[in-house]
């Protein structure tokens, strides 16, 4: 049993370090709007909510969750760090993204956990979650862009 835990622990760290990674490595070498894919929320909410799903009890599903998002957190400013050379202390907008990670994560992996063990209601409700992420995120850009403000 301490095994298995041990391996879900292993998976969400390692989908962490990878979502991070290439978070980085996209805003670093991807060219105008990629960039904003590469920095993009929803993207990390993805696996947030597919890792969740691997879980049968909800405690876990949520606490997976979050820990996959905080590696998330952490590997991308890590990594940040060395690559634009900036030091490594905490700055604003790390501890927003943590409290971000744990809230976003509490969320997600709820979701994700009922949209496998929920109700048939629960289910469909559930799996519009990464849609309305993508979604929000899409409104947003367009309401920013100036040449769009005029339908804001």
């Amino acid at each position: 049993m301490m095994e298995k835990r041990l391996n879900y622990v292993i998976y969400a760290i390692i989908w962490g370090i990878i979502v991070g990674l290439l978070t980085v490595v996209g805003q670093k070498f991807l060219p105008g709007s990629f960039n904003s894919f590469a920095n993009s929320g929803s993207v990390w909410l993805i696996p947030a909510f597919y890792v969740s799903r691997r879980y049968y009890q909800r405690k876990q599903a949520i606490f997976f969750s979050v820990i996959y998002l905080l590696v998330c957190v952490e590997t991308y400013y890590t990594f940040y760090k060395l690559s634009w050379k900036t030091g490594f202390m905490f700055d604003f907008h790390e501890i927003t993204w943590i409290l971000c990670a744990i809230i976003f994560g509490y969320i997600f992996g709820l979701g994700g956990y009922l949209a496998k063990n929920g109700s048939d209601r629960m289910r469909v409700i559930c799996m519009t979650m990464l849609p309305a992420t993508f979604l929000a995120e899409g409104l947003s850009y367009l309401v920013h862009f100036k040449e769009y403000s005029h339908m804001a």
